[in-house]
């Protein structure tokens, strides 16, 4: 079974399913948290090429955003699963926020 998506290029459900316990049980061991933040499209295109073609413009820019440790994974249509090692919950907030303004001016450009 292959660990990532062909269309985004992103690991998997079944690959972060599996990361996630491995994350969690390294930050208990070394009294760090770990946050997950899930991040969705709003308002998912109907047919599945551009379906694919948007969860690849996402995979696209906010990737480079994240940390080399930190994990983005395709979670389902449209869905995505962030998970952020040592990351306490304003520093996540940050990054969320940081997320969400990357992802509204993907949607600005697209309506230009």
């Amino acid at each position: 079974m292959p660990l990532r998506e062909a269309s985004p290029g992103l690991l998997n459900r079944a690959a972060v399913l599996d990361h996630l316990p491995r994350a969690l049980s390294l930050a208990e061991r070394r009294g760090l948290s770990v946050t997950v933040l899930v991040i969705a499209l709003d308002e998912p295109p109907a047919s599945r090429a551009a379906l694919a073609e948007a969860e690849r413009d996402v995979a696209r820019r906010l990737a480079p955003r994240l940390r080399t440790h930190e994990v983005m994974a395709h979670w389902g249509s449209g869905q995505f699963l962030i998970v952020l090692p040592d990351a306490d919950v304003p520093s996540a907030l940050v990054l969320a926020g940081d997320l969400r303004q990357l992802a509204a001016e993907m949607v600005i450009a697209a309506q230009r």
